[in-house]
């Protein structure tokens, strides 16, 4: 009998440890799930909270559009002319810059008495465009002050209309001089 009770109580610890190592294994593979779970639910929370994180407005409209805007494009560049942005290094009032847009035709000479409108974004900061409507102050120069609290790279849509002509303009540009080689206007 002392055989009998010896393979008893030998089975009973082998039965013991087996559930021990069942259950630190299963803890173990649900601790991994868990904390798997724990890091997809904080990389969510913070794609989804961060501002450099966005799609610029109506981008899937100007993709269903893109032919349209190709031609648009086409007939801007058909129209000879040219537009250079010139935002401030300086900010006014901390979260402002004046923003200076000259228009020229073909021949150089400046383009007046157009309508003209930018919308400006940073680029870390899509989803927070700037729309403005310029005012002329010389002949063929409009500007405007633009809510541009930070330096970097900013993209510019400039839109122009002047009688039945439609000229649009898009150029991105290094504001601010905080980066080595960006010029001090």
């Amino acid at each position: 009998m002392a055989a009998i009770t010896e393979t008893g109580i030998a089975d009973q610890a082998l039965q013991e440890r087996e559930a021990v190592a069942q259950l630190a294994w299963t803890t173990g593979i649900i601790a991994f799930f868990g904390l798997q779970a724990i890091l997809w639910s904080v990389a969510i929370f913070l794609t989804s909270n961060d501002p450099s994180h966005a799609i610029v407005d109506d981008y899937d409209k100007k993709a269903m559009n893109w032919d349209a805007q190709r031609e648009a494009e086409e007939a801007s560049r058909n129209l000879g002319w040219t537009c250079e942005i010139s935002p401030s290094i300086r900010l006014k009032n901390d979260r402002q810059r004046s923003v200076e847009i000259c228009l020229r035709d073909r021949e150089s000479k400046p383009i007046p008495s157009a309508n003209v409108s930018v919308r400006a974004f940073h680029k870390a900061r899509a989803a927070h465009p700037v729309d403005q409507q310029l005012t002329e102050t010389g002949p063929g120069v409009y500007s405007a002050v633009l809510e541009m609290p930070k330096e970097g790279l900013w993209q510019f849509e400039v839109s122009a209309d002047l009688g039945g002509d439609h000229y649009q303009c898009l150029q991105v540009l290094q504001v601010g001089d905080r980066r080595l080689g960006s010029s001090k206007k």
